[in-house]
């Protein structure tokens, strides 16, 4: 009997440890505190394409509603009224922008980088063209100049990435010019078979003019594909519209 009831002591203690295995969690978002949240969630949708996922909202601080409760437990009583946004990376982390309103989000004393002082140091992106990036998002104002750190791939994932962009241009167009050769030369060798006292030439040239509109409409992919293959591959910088 005393074997047993170790047994099973045993068997909740090995339970109840593996419950609270330390594991990598994954991150789900980050939040920041701004004081324009339209202006900002503009330029995080505009410039780093980060899909908005909840609209600035106004939430009043009280029990009147269940995110207005939640938030009175979580702030003090003089917290009134704060707007609201959420947005995802395109890794799926999310951003969760706050303006508080009443009373109203204060801005910095400095404007400088501190790097010394404690707090959220940077937010970084991955992008395959950082340079464009650069170009997109600095200000014209030399004094403001972000301070930035690119990575450069090498050489085999740029000629990978570049046989991506050939493959998903290109792929489209041969599959539809080889289908539409394939369907005449069927057509045309079963016409064959049934009139003997044609030659397979003459058939062929027939079933070609016959469906001419399925070349005509790979060609237009075709060239449509190529013109915007050598934009892709060539096209190396862009002018920042510095609207935010």
């Amino acid at each position: 009997m005393k074997f047993v009831v170790l047994c099973f002591l045993w068997a909740i203690t090995i339970t109840t440890s593996e419950q609270f295995t330390t594991y990598a969690r994954a991150m789900n978002h980050v939040g920041i505190s701004v004081t324009d949240i339209d202006a900002v969630l503009a330029w995080y949708h505009d410039v780093l394409g980060f899909t908005v996922l909840i609209a600035p909202v106004e939430i009043v601080v009280n029990d009147s509603t269940p995110m207005g409760s939640l938030l009175s437990q979580m702030y003090p009583p003089e917290m009134k009224r704060v707007k609201m946004a959420h947005m995802s990376s395109g890794n799926g982390v999310g951003l969760e922008l706050f303006q508080f309103i009443d009373p109203p989000t204060r801005r910095p004393n400095t404007t400088s980088f501190e790097y010394s002082r404690a707090g959220l140091f940077h937010i970084c992106v991955t992008d395959p063209e950082p340079e464009n990036l650069r170009h997109l998002i600095d200000e014209e104002n030399e004094d403001n100049k972000r301070t930035w750190c690119i990575v450069t791939y090498s050489s085999n994932l740029r000629k990978l990435d570049s046989a991506i962009h050939i493959f998903h241009f290109s792929g489209p167009s041969i599959i539809n010019l080889t289908a539409a050769f394939m369907l005449v030369i069927r057509k045309s060798r079963q016409k064959s078979n049934l009139r003997s006292n044609l030659n397979y030439k003459t058939i062929l040239k027939e079933n070609i003019q016959q469906h001419k509109h399925l070349f005509t409409a790979s060609v237009v992919l075709v060239i449509l594909a190529v013109s915007r293959l050598i934009i892709s591959l060539l096209l190396k910088c862009m002018n920042s519209t510095n609207h935010v």
